[in-house]
Parts: structure tokens; sequence; C-alpha cells
């Protein structure tokens, strides 16, 4: 985690088979929409399914989950923990 002056980050673990591919990497992007933006996995936009699956985040890759702006601090804990928790079979509103 960082300090406020410098945002708000957290490391977590891709627990997903296969890593983010199209699916996670999809329903990853629409939430951070909804939560805003402004938010990054290993400085890849999350706000961009494109984007997160030409990163290629495998299973069991520690990544960094941030946002410069540090009143982000919610987007972030919720986006690390659904990565934590696995994308592809979690139950999505």
């Amino acid at each position: 985690m960082s300090d406020k002056s410098t945002g708000y980050s957290r490391e977590v673990v891709v627990t997903d088979d296969g890593g983010l591919h199209v699916r996670p990497a999809a329903q990853l992007a629409q939430l951070v929409k909804t939560l805003g933006g402004n938010v990054f996995i290993d400085g890849v936009s999350a706000d961009s399914a494109t984007e997160l699956m030409a990163a290629g985040f495998r299973e069991g890759q520690k990544v960094t989950v941030s946002s410069p702006n540090p009143d982000k601090r919610e987007a972030v804990d919720a986006i690390a923990d659904r990565i934590a928790g696995g994308l592809a079979n979690a139950r999505w509103e």
C-alpha cells in the first residue's frame, strides 16, 4: 500500500485458470468503468479489456492494482478483491 500523497495500491495474485482472458478481462473492465476508472493493474489501464488481455496476466502472477488518486481506495480494493477471489466464476450484478 502506498501513502496518500502518491495514491493507493494493493498487491494480489491472479487466481483465475487461464489468467485474465476474454470474459474476466471484460467483466473487470466494466467494473472499473462503473467505479469511475483511473485504476491500473501493473500500469495497464484496468478499464480496457483489450489492454488487460494484451498484458497477458496469468494465473499465479502477482500484480499491483493501483490508482494515482488516493480517493480511489475503494475502487482499488474492489478490483483487487475480485482478482484475488477469481473473476471467471464470480456473480456480477
